[in-house]
């Protein structure tokens, strides 16, 4: 547990303050040249969020992601949504459907786990 915390109270690296909106960046790019713009756009947004939010400091990422749970499990949608447009050649459409429904199965077990706990 003490590692955890020493690797929490860590600064982003520089790898991760270069590397991470590069690649958002350039995947923003690869999904408009295989999906048109409208795909390219989501994608730069969610990847540009999680590119975002390794600039927050992990321990304060932490303590919001545990005070703020569905809104840390909903994240899961649209990257399960770049991810299939990104890598499949399904349509658009059945994407959105795979990702909705695993965002809502990732957020009904969160709920069960929660449950569980207390």
């Amino acid at each position: 547990m003490d590692r955890l915390r020493r690797h929490l109270e860590r600064p982003p690296s520089l790898l991760q303050k270069v590397f991470l909106p590069m690649m958002a960046v350039l995947s923003a790019i690869l999904l408009y040249s295989k999906r048109g713009w409208m795909v390219a756009a989501v994608g730069a947004l969610v990847l540009g969020a999680l590119a975002a939010s390794s600039f927050i400091d992990p321990g304060r990422l932490r303590g919001w992601s545990s005070k703020h749970w569905v809104l840390d499990g909903a994240m899961f949608g649209p990257l399960l949504f770049v991810g299939l447009a990104f890598i499949t050649n399904m349509p658009t459409l059945v994407c959105v459907t795979i990702a909705s429904v695993g965002c809502a199965l990732v957020l009904a077990l969160g709920q069960l786990l929660r449950a569980g706990r207390t």
